[in-house]
């Protein structure tokens, strides 16, 4: 009978740079912090120049931050046998629209009102004048 002797393989941050992405995904599920490491170590320029573009150059470090931290705690849902970019591209955008709807929510209401008035002086303000016809004099008994 031949006995097969397995050596335990150490992985390691700067072991897992010349690792494909093929195998990034492979080992996400046992060594996902690591995986998020090297994950961020090659993709995270990328995925900053994009979300600058979307949300501007002030939030794109913490939509960035956002993707990999969604990564860590998403581990479960594995990508696509390599296709880590496109999967972390997703996840940036989603991250990024959220954080686009946030900036919109808290967009201050004066201003809104203000806006609101000034289309009603100037566009509304006329028309109405002009539906509601001359005006009536009411006569005293």
């Amino acid at each position: 009978m031949n006995t097969i002797q397995i050596t335990p393989v150490t992985i390691t941050a700067s072991s897992l740079r010349t690792e494909t992405d093929e195998s990034l995904v492979a080992l996400l599920p046992t060594h996902t912090s690591l995986v998020v490491g090297e994950m961020y170590r090659r993709f995270a320029p990328k995925l900053r120049a994009a979300a600058a573009r979307r949300v501007g150059e002030s939030d794109a470090d913490d939509v960035v931050q956002n993707v990999f931290v969604v990564a860590l705690t998403e581990a479960r849902f594995r990508p696509a046998a390599g296709r880590l970019l496109p999967w972390l591209a997703g996840i940036a955008k989603r991250v990024a629209d959220r954080r686009r709807a946030e900036a919109y929510r808290e967009t201050p209401v004066a201003a809104d009102e203000a806006l609101c008035d000034a289309w009603i002086e100037e566009i509304d303000g006329p028309l109405l004048e002009e539906d509601a016809g001359p005006k009536r004099r009411t006569r005293r008994r």
